[in-house]
């Protein structure tokens, strides 16, 4: 069953994190509240999709593997992009493994940053603040 969670705050900058991974999507949010974004959450591919078309969020955090849904994260990807009314949205990319396939496949795919785990908190709001800036 695809979930949606979203959370209605104001804010300049509306971040989407996408992760079937409670925990993984809870630690990503509790990072990103801490500097104030507007937050959307989805618990796979289809879901993402779903609410990137809908609420038209400044960014995309998405896990990689992100299968449930029959989607991955390169397909989530994909499907975004392929969105002409999503062309602005900027995607960022985080995956287990730091694999130079991994990493090609992202930015052919059309995501903007690409993290791999562990990544630091630093790196990640460096990446979230330098897309987002308007």
């Amino acid at each position: 069953m695809t979930k949606l969670l979203a959370r209605t705050r104001l804010a300049l900058r509306r971040v989407l994190v996408a992760d079937d991974d409670d925990a993984a999507r809870r630690l990503l949010c509790t990072l990103l509240d801490l500097r104030e974004f507007g937050l959307l959450e989805a618990t796979d591919g289809a879901a993402a999709v779903e609410l990137a078309r809908a609420e038209r969020p400044d960014l995309v955090i998405l896990d990689l593997p992100a299968t449930s849904g029959g989607m991955t994260g390169i397909a989530t990807c994909r499907a975004i992009r392929a969105d002409a009314e999503l062309t602005a949205t900027k995607i960022v990319i985080i995956s287990e493994h730091d694999r130079p396939g991994d990493r090609v496949a992202a930015h052919a795919a059309g995501a903007d940053a690409y993290l791999a785990k562990p990544y630091s908190p630093l790196a990640l709001l460096d990446h979230v603040q330098r897309l987002t800036r308007r």
